[in-house]
């Protein structure tokens, strides 16, 4: 595995960590974040192949990480 691959792994655990302390419902906002991940993946393998497709999994991940956010400024008062 080359090093780029584990530096950035790395990194993520310690910033979904920091995450997981500073906010009040660290649950949600990790997951947005991990779908938001999921829907620049798939927009990307979707470029990447020109496979159409692909594009409505991309947007049904964009379209749950929004549903969230609303979710999330709810419990957090702040919608």
């Amino acid at each position: 595995m080359p090093r780029w691959t584990i530096f950035y792994a790395i990194a993520g655990i310690i910033v979904l960590a920091v995450i997981w302390c500073l906010v009040p419902k660290p649950e949600l906002l990790v997951s947005i974040i991990v779908r938001l991940f999921a829907f620049g993946i798939a927009v990307f393998v979707s470029v990447k192949f020109r496979e159409w497709k692909i594009l409505f999994l991309a947007a049904m991940f964009l379209l749950m990480a929004l549903r969230q956010v609303l979710t999330f400024l709810i419990w957090t008062n702040e919608l």
